[in-house]
C-alpha cells in the first residue's frame, strides 16, 4: 500500500522532528523512527488503529505523545495528522476532503 502525508501533515512531521533534535541531538531521528514505525503498522494492519470520524483511524505512539490520524483510500494510506496529544483535538478535521 502506497503512503501519502496530507501537506500540513507533513509539515507538522518534519517540525517536531526539528524540535526533538534541537532539544537533544538523535531524539529527532528517535522521533521520526517511532512516526514511521506506528504509520507501517497502519500500513500493515489498517484496521488496527482506533475508529474516528468517517473513515478515518488513529493510532498513539508508544515513545513519544503523538497521535497519528490515517484513513485508506483507494489502495493509498494517506496521513492526515501527526498531532501532538496535548494539542486541540480535532484541529485536523478540516484537511478530510
Amino acid at each position: 500500500m502506497e503512503l501519502a502525508f496530507h501537506p500540513e501533515a507533513l509539515t507538522e512531521f518534519k517540525a517536531e522532528i526539528v524540535y526533538y533534535e534541537e532539544k537533544q541531538p538523535g531524539l529527532g531521528v528517535a522521533f521520526a523512527d517511532e512516526i514511521l514505525r506506528t504509520i507501517e503498522l497502519a500500513r500493515l494492519f489498517p484496521r488496527l488503529g482506533s475508529p474516528e470520524e468517517d473513515n478515518v483511524r488513529s493510532l498513539i505512539t508508544k515513545r513519544f505523545p503523538f497521535v497519528i490520524y490515517y484513513e485508506v483510500m483507494q489502495e493509498k494510506l494517506w496521513v492526515w495528522a501527526v498531532m501532538h496529544a496535548a494539542r486541540e483535538p480535532g484541529y485536523w478535521k478540516k484537511r478530510v476532503r
